[in-house]
């Protein structure tokens, strides 16, 4: 009786299209676990029609939502004092409450900044204060180190140092630079993984 011989075959990637809910982030497969990960957990949804918009920049009232639903936070009053939160709409109770928990600031006492696309510097502040302090700070050896404001500088380099968020390849940071959906989700999903 001859031994069959049995070839080793490559670990395949895991599959998510059967479980993948959107049209538009095939190219995206540095993102795909981070995106369904979310999408599952009820942390990020779409844009409807299938559509996640993957490449489409992250406003604030956004992030914030995000961060809201990542922590669990209570999000149900939409009452603010910023001049442009519109209290009827859907953004307003997740504004709100990322304020009430310390983890935002307004951009000034009366704008919060509804519709402007987050910077990657305020973006690492929000991650940071709702995560709490965890001691993992690195040096900031970015080229545009200097570009990170002071009150975002220890959120950065914790985050860098705990693997959550990294510069470019250019060894820039880019602090003020925006960030799409899919690079948001996959900040997001880092920190999910790092809590759960």
């Amino acid at each position: 009786g001859s031994e069959m011989c049995i070839r080793d075959s490559p670990t395949k990637a895991p599959s998510y299209a059967d479980e993948n809910p959107y049209t538009d982030i095939d190219n995206y497969d540095w993102a795909l676990e981070a995106i369904i990960g979310l999408t599952n957990a009820g942390i990020v949804n779409g844009m409807g029609d299938g559509e996640f918009n993957p490449a489409g920049n992250v406003t604030r009232e956004q992030f914030c939502k995000m961060v809201v639903q990542l922590f669990g936070i209570n999000a149900t009053d939409p009452s603010s004092d910023f001049v442009d939160v519109d209290e009827s709409k859907w953004y307003a109770p997740y504004v709100n409450a990322a304020v009430s928990a310390g983890f935002v600031q307004g951009q000034s006492d009366e704008y919060f900044g509804i519709g402007e696309s987050i910077m990657r510097q305020d973006m690492a502040t929000i991650l940071y204060r709702a995560m709490g302090k965890t001691g993992d700070e690195i040096a900031l050896e970015f080229s545009d180190a200097d570009n990170i404001a002071a009150y975002a500088t220890n959120a950065v380099a914790e985050l860098c140092g705990l693997g959550i968020m990294n510069g470019y390849e250019d060894g820039s940071f880019k602090p003020r630079g925006s960030a799409t959906r899919a690079e948001a989700s996959k900040v997001v999903w880092e920190v999910y993984k790092v809590m759960n």
